[in-house]
């Protein structure tokens, strides 16, 4: 019962997490993320938030695609981590929604088919 309650006390005044989700950025600053295909996937989504951050991380993506098409680590291969990756880069390429990436996503399409 104690969950309903919050539930629409949650709908009924709904929180803006904006704020907060941009004062963690500006704390976390550069330099506090390993240099991954998957976490730079997920910065270049908050292009949605506008945050110019997710520029760079989309130019990241597009420098760093495989030759395969896929994303993620060159050595040691390991499937679940370049499939992950790959999906990652892909939702955010195409949430992006620009025509010089689809040439990418249709690259990428066959890795997150095996």
């Amino acid at each position: 019962m104690h969950d309903l309650k919050l539930e629409y006390q949650l709908l009924e005044n709904p929180v803006d997490f904006t704020p907060h989700m941009r004062r963690l950025l500006t704390e976390i600053g550069s330099g506090k993320m390993t240099n991954t295909a998957y976490d730079t996937a997920w910065i270049a989504r908050l292009h949605e938030l506008g945050e110019p951050i997710s520029e760079d991380a989309l130019a990241w993506l597009r420098a760093n695609q495989l030759p395969d098409g896929s994303w993620g680590s060159r050595e040691p291969l390991y499937y679940h981590d370049r499939v992950i990756s790959t999906l990652a880069a892909v939702i955010a390429l195409a949430r992006r929604g620009l025509a010089e990436d689809q040439e990418r996503i249709q690259r990428a399409l066959p890795v997150m088919n095996t």
